[in-house]
């Protein structure tokens, strides 16, 4: 994937701050800025569904909230079908075009690059011809002020970790913003291990509804460079008479 970002897409490497912001426009454009600063939140996570300190669980400190940041460019979907960043990622805003965007640190072994999601993330169309790979070395991540309707249209890997929202309960950070109405998804969720958003009864945090539809345009025409293996196999046809 970096070598085709190089070749025919973006490639940014680190950005020695906090990270790199992106924004898709229904013009077909995504803008880049550099996070320059990140305020921390507490947010809970379950005990051994994740790598290195988070995989520990408990309450756990989260660089989620951009305080500044730098533009870098505007850039065209059609002109860039994979973005590839050396560095942990947030992601929102309206996608036209096909696009893969991936966040991945070096050395591969080691490095825990993660992608936020803080806004909806929507298609101009949903006919195929719109289509967004999100692929992070570890966990993708669901904000904690996401819009009380909030929405995905994504097909996600979480290479691996999960993708999950955080609890926020009165021990770790306070109840504030911790149950958001609904959440959908549109496209497919794929991490090494459980994802997670909802947390008790009622919630105590996460979504009053959830709603998780599987995207079949990107089944069979994925977006460019998203990893796949094998192919679509024709295995048998009947016709049923009326």
């Amino acid at each position: 994937m970096k070598e085709a970002a190089e070749d025919v897409g973006l490639y940014l490497s680190g950005s020695r701050k906090s990270g790199y912001h992106l924004i898709f426009n229904a013009d077909g454009t995504v803008r880049i800025n550099k996070v320059m600063s990140t305020s921390s939140m507490d947010g809970y996570a379950v005990p051994g569904q994740g790598i290195g300190e988070f995989g520990e669980g408990g309450c756990r400190d989260t660089n989620q909230v951009i305080n500044s940041e730098i533009f870098v460019g505007t850039y065209s979907v059609s002109e860039n079908p994979i973005i590839f960043i050396e560095d942990n990622i947030w992601v929102e805003g309206t996608v036209r075009g096909r696009v893969t965007v991936a966040a991945v640190d070096f050395p591969l072994t080691s490095s825990d690059a993660v992608i936020w999601i803080p806004n909806n993330i929507l298609y101009t169309m949903y006919n195929g011809n719109d289509a967004l790979g999100l692929v992070a070395q570890n966990n993708i991540y669901f904000a904690r002020d996401v819009p009380d309707y909030f929405q995905v249209d994504a097909i996600m890997i979480a290479q691996k970790g999960g993708i999950i929202r955080h609890g926020y309960f009165d021990d770790c950070e306070g109840t504030y913003a911790a149950v958001k109405q609904k959440l959908t998804i549109n496209g497919s969720l794929i991490s090494y291990f459980k994802s997670y958003w909802n947390f008790g009864t009622g919630p105590e945090s996460g979504f009053l509804e959830r709603e998780i539809n599987f995207d079949m345009d990107a089944y069979y025409n994925p977006p460019p460079y998203f990893p796949t293996y094998g192919q679509y196999e024709f295995i048998s046809w009947t016709e049923e008479k009326n």
